[in-house]
């Protein structure tokens, strides 16, 4: 009884252990529902709840949860007066009727009223993302499960009945998240954001890098936490032969040419992505160019 207890009590060490490690995990490296991977079962659930993507915080109502709780870490603001120079810039362009003139500068509705959190330093925090990330969303649900000891009745479940499961609990998932997480601890669950973010913004300067070498003049360039990028899907604004474009970049050429096919990109001039060799960017024309690092064309244009 005494050699079992021991062996119990080294195999949960060695649990906390390799849990601690993964909590140490270089944020640019983070694989998905790795801070569970001290236990095969757990990291195993929690991709099946992250495959899930929307179900999660549409059918399930995690958004409206999590926006409650940064309603209650955060503040209602005005956000105009901090994006005073892009909307003056992007005003003077097509398709922006949105982006009103008014006495003491520029005004955009969606930028009134907005609810945000800020970290220590004043910089916008990843947790205001965590309401629709399905990765971090799928962390914290694993996390409430091995807290309130329903993971094992859902660890062994199929898609179909962990999907069903979920739904049962819809109405007690708010008190159940209560009881179990204390407020600030909502923001240790954006790895996966952090790592997004991190890896978008490393695209955007090996973009903007790469057309200042052909003649683009950078006016703008948002970075994390940006609304201009938020609310109207653009990253750069760049002067080109006198003329304002504005640029979205994405992580991947795939990526960059299906966004160019999206609604919600529809006033984006350009979508330009980094490659291995330097750059691809497809203009509204459905004309595609190659760049390589120095800004030299490496394709016909098709």
């Amino acid at each position: 009884m005494k050699e079992k207890i021991r062996q119990i009590l080294r195999e949960r060490q060695l649990e906390l252990d390799l849990q601690a490690k993964s909590n140490d995990i270089d944020e640019t490296k983070y694989d998905r529902c790795s801070r569970y991977e001290y236990n095969s079962k757990h990291k195993n659930l929690c991709l099946d709840l992250a495959s899930m993507g929307s179900f999660l915080h549409k059918d399930l109502g995690l958004k409206d949860i999590i926006n409650s709780k940064i309603l209650l870490m955060g503040e209602v603001k005005d956000l105009n007066h901090q994006y005073q120079e892009p909307l003056s810039i992007l005003y003077n362009k097509p398709n922006f009727e949105e982006i009103k003139k008014v006495s003491d500068g520029y005004y955009v509705e969606h930028l009134n009223n907005k609810v945000v959190l800020f970290d220590e330093s004043g910089q916008w925090h990843h947790v205001n993302k965590l309401n629709t990330n399905y990765s971090d969303l799928a962390e914290l649900l694993t996390e409430l499960f091995i807290r309130s000891g329903d993971i094992k009745n859902i660890v062994n479940k199929n898609s179909l009945g962990l999907k069903k499961y979920l739904l049962s609990q819809k109405e007690n998932l708010r008190s159940l998240m209560d009881k179990h997480f204390q407020l600030e601890e909502y923001k240790e669950f954006v790895r996966n954001t952090k790592t997004l973010s991190e890896r978008g913004e490393r695209a955007e300067n090996e973009v903007k890098s790469i057309l200042e070498k052909v003649g683009f003049k950078t006016l703008y360039q948002g970075g994390h936490g940006d609304f201009i990028d938020m609310i109207f899907g653009i990253d750069l604004i760049m002067n080109y032969n006198d003329e304002v474009v504005t640029i979205q970049v994405k992580n991947s050429e795939s990526q960059a040419l299906k966004a160019s096919e999206q609604f919600t990109y529809r006033r984006v001039d350009y979508f330009a992505s980094p490659t291995n060799l330097g750059m691809v960017i497809k203009n509204r024309k459905g004309e595609i160019t190659e760049l390589d690092r120095d800004g030299r064309i490496t394709n016909e244009t098709e």
